[in-house]
């Protein structure tokens, strides 16, 4: 075999190897965003205790107080305002425990938009379980419109004892700007 061809040989390989590279690439960072979201509780997709697990009695410290702060972040530029009913509650542990948000379209076009949660400590992540919510659901707000959602929850007896505050934070954001008339299926 020729130097020339072993060079040609050479240079098929690595080819070969960066195009192996490109595509695992293209294939890692989705499962690696969710291993990311899942350690950090970032954009509500960490792990969630089930509802049996978080009604675990051995689990039930009753001695325990845990503070809740709701803060609601609208996207910059977007007509919206988005507060909750509360700004912090005193949540039972292994209980239903419940507000209520407002959103309204203070523009003048129908908006499409979607709220994404996030969990802080990220640890208390697993131990807040969303029985009803209204993240990551499209929602429709015709231009001047207000619309209330509501936002029912259990914390998990399971929490660490160390955490005594969880700030649950939701971000709206738009999907698309609409324009909607009675024949629109949305």
């Amino acid at each position: 075999m020729t130097s020339q061809q072993q060079a040609v040989k050479k240079t098929l390989w690595q080819l070969s190897g960066l195009l192996l590279a490109m595509v695992l690439f293209t294939l890692a960072p989705v499962p690696l965003y969710d291993v990311f979201c899942e350690v950090t509780g970032l954009t509500g997709k960490a792990r969630q205790m089930s509802l049996e697990q978080i009604r675990d009695s051995s689990l039930l410290s009753t001695h325990r107080t845990l503070e809740m702060q709701l803060v609601t972040r609208v996207g910059t530029g977007l007509p919206i305002s988005f507060e909750a009913e509360s700004g912090r509650q005193s949540p039972i542990f292994n209980g239903r425990n419940q507000t209520h948000f407002t959103f309204h379209n203070e523009g003048n076009k129908d908006l499409l938009i979607r709220t994404v949660p996030s969990i802080s400590p990220a640890e208390a992540s697993p131990h807040v379980l969303k029985i009803e919510c209204f993240c990551f659901q499209e929602m429709v707000l015709k231009a001047g419109q207000e619309k209330e959602v509501g936002l029912m929850y259990m914390i998990g007896a399971g929490l660490p004892e160390h955490v005594a505050d969880i700030t649950l934070s939701y971000t709206v954001s738009p999907v698309a700007s609409v324009n909607l008339t009675q024949e629109d299926p949305l």
